[in-house]
């Protein structure tokens, strides 16, 4: 729908799927740090003079005064709502003037749009919005004199003289939350958002992850079974951690012990007497075992 210009207008390119959406009524992720708006909004233009020149402005605005809540499974008002947040128009993101001509050749999407609930977000690309009041995306156009160029790179230097259209589709208008609410919702972004395929691809690895853990799988045979608990022995060889630090106490491991010397690196001055602070001690320094379990008969 079309105002102030009777030529200018514009159909929704993702118009079907934005009607699946409304048949539930939309739903729209919030976020403090801002969430794209799906389904995508993409125009095809026309009625526009080729030859003079356009800029586009995208506003979200509140579709009316009240507030909603989601109560047995369908959506009511819930009293007044909360006074809106000044309209904050969101430029194409090309940041550009163009001729009617090249407006009308192409499709144009607002990819870059995101609503947020945070108050304080400046972004250019960023909407805020208030959760559980019900907005519409309008598209607004003005033309624009020749002499007229942006101010910067971010702000379009737009008189609302210079509007000459406003569109908007009632079935995009949709309720901003922070959770969905109405399953069939969910599951038409899930089928329909590319952007959810991951989450589905990644709940299907959790799921055969979780059926493949040592959790939920068969004991591996060459476990020891909790009922040969009680055939394990304790066997004990002297630490060569200590041998080490008092080799005087180093003896031979058992060559058949799975820490046998084998699978060791040399330990040096293996007879303490070629220690070079060997000096004899008036006591004796307690001989430092070190246990181990062992399923080997005791030697």
């Amino acid at each position: 729908m079309s105002h102030y210009s009777s030529t200018i207008g514009a159909t929704l390119v993702t118009e079907g799927l934005w009607r699946k959406f409304h048949q539930h009524t939309t739903e729209m992720i919030v976020t403090k740090s801002g969430r794209k708006i799906f389904p995508k909004l993409e125009y095809k233009l026309h009625g526009m003079d080729p030859n003079e020149s356009y800029a586009l402005m995208l506003h979200i605005e509140r579709a009316d005064d009240m507030r909603y809540k989601f109560s047995a499974g369908d959506w009511s008002t819930n009293g007044k709502g909360e006074p809106p947040t000044p309209s904050r128009g969101v430029p194409h993101h090309d940041l550009t003037i163009d001729t009617g001509r090249g407006w009308m050749s192409k499709t144009v999407a607002f990819d870059r749009v995101k609503v947020t609930n945070n108050q304080q977000d400046t972004d250019t690309f960023h909407v805020v919005l208030q959760s559980m009041h019900k907005y519409v995306p309008v598209l607004y156009v003005y033309q624009m004199p020749d002499t007229i160029m942006w101010l910067n790179q971010n702000t379009p230097a737009l008189d609302p003289s210079f509007l000459v259209a406003a569109i908007r589709f009632n079935f995009t208008e949709f309720i901003a939350v922070t959770a969905y609410q109405n399953n069939e919702v969910t599951q038409l972004k899930i089928s329909h958002n590319p952007f959810a395929k991951g989450f589905r691809e990644g709940s299907e690895r959790d799921r055969k992850r979780a059926s493949t853990s040592p959790l939920f799988s068969e004991p591996s045979p060459k476990r020891i079974s909790p009922t040969a608990v009680s055939d394990v022995k304790v066997k004990c060889e002297p630490s060569f951690g200590s041998a080490f630090l008092f080799p005087w106490t180093a003896p031979v491991a058992d060559p058949n012990s799975p820490r046998s010397n084998e699978n060791r690196p040399p330990m040096p001055w293996y007879n303490y007497y070629q220690h070079p602070f060997y000096s004899p001690l008036p006591y004796y320094y307690p001989y430092m075992p070190n246990c181990y379990p062992t399923t080997t008969p005791e030697c």
